[in-house]
């Protein structure tokens, strides 16, 4: 295929003489010298093989195939100078779109606040949150629905780059009047002889509270499984058993009807950063992670979760 040796400079310089009439004209309108306007256009002519201009002592008009290529051209070059621009405001974060999918715990706690500043910061970007459970959630990181994940994540994977933020820690949820409530901490081994209530297998949750059994040799039952974390909360108001959940979302609980204890030796996750390894992300992307790097400061802690913290630090 014959390349088309022809750049942007000479159809804007040809359609600015055409239109002008004059090649000072069209200099001055571009900013760029007459010689460089006279240069632009004879090279335009060279490459073409054909004369797009009459000259005469005053006035330059259009030939036939002059007049063809600028009804062209016009058109070519008004939509790059549109996506030009479209790639500048999106560099400069006047407009853009992030696609963020989220495990519903780390989508309810502590990704709002980080959302709003953003939000706030730039106006111009649209962002989308979707709350999953976190296979699907890096099912639609690899099929681009969504352009990053913050999601509970271990291990290395060839496909996903993880960028930790935060570790998260679990803790036992109990009904005011159970025997384990009235514990600071409780020993493994003591939740383990309640009726357990979980989310789904699909859940990070219910892998990490899994393999806690299965490291110290018990056995993982769970009574009741709900899908929604108030149902499963509902069922520990109700007395049917304890639950295991991070304590990122337990800001988000009703602590009138039920209460939190750690656990000794602690149980712990990693929350961070989920992108498709080699994918190139969008500048307002690359920001909005730059945004959520602020979770790594203690400081960046949502207030609610920072009274727990201290409420339940052990001595």
């Amino acid at each position: 295929m014959d390349r088309i040796n022809i750049g942007p400079d000479e159809l804007e310089t040809f359609i600015a003489v055409s239109e002008l009439g004059s090649f000072r004209r069209a200099a001055e309108k571009l900013g760029i010298s007459q010689p460089s306007v006279t240069s632009r256009v004879q090279r335009l002519e060279n490459v073409l093989g054909v004369k797009l201009l009459n000259r005469t002592t005053r006035r330059v008009t259009t030939t036939e195939a002059g007049e063809r290529l600028r009804l062209r051209a016009e058109h070519t070059v008004t939509e790059l100078r549109s996506l030009v621009q479209e790639f500048r405001n999106e560099a400069t974060l006047q407009r853009g779109r992030v696609a963020i999918a989220a495990a519903p715990s780390v989508a309810a706690s502590v990704l709002p606040p980080i959302i709003r500043q953003f939000s706030q910061a730039n106006p111009g970007v649209a962002i989308t949150l979707t709350d999953e459970f976190v296979g699907t959630v890096l099912h639609y990181v690899s099929n681009a629905t969504a352009d990053l994940a913050v999601v509970p994540f271990s291990g290395k994977s060839a496909e996903y780059d993880f960028e930790p933020l935060f570790d998260d820690e679990f803790l036992v949820v109990a009904p005011r009047n159970h025997p384990i409530a009235l514990k600071e901490v409780v020993e493994f081994e003591q939740v383990s002889r309640y009726p357990l209530l979980m989310l789904p297998k699909e859940s990070a949750i219910w892998y990490t509270v899994r393999d806690e059994f299965e490291r110290r040799g018990l056995k993982f039952q769970p009574a009741f499984q709900a899908y929604n974390l108030f149902t499963l909360v509902g069922l520990v108001e109700a007395g049917l058993g304890l639950s295991l959940l991070p304590q990122i979302i337990v800001p988000r609980l009703n602590l009138n009807t039920v209460t939190t204890v750690r656990v000794s030796g602690g149980i712990r996750r990693h929350i961070g950063i989920v992108t498709l390894r080699g994918r190139a992300l969008p500048p307002a992307v690359n920001a909005f992670i730059r945004s959520l790097r602020s979770l790594r400061a203690a400081d960046s802690v949502p207030p609610a979760l920072r009274r727990l913290r201290m409420a339940k630090a052990l001595p």
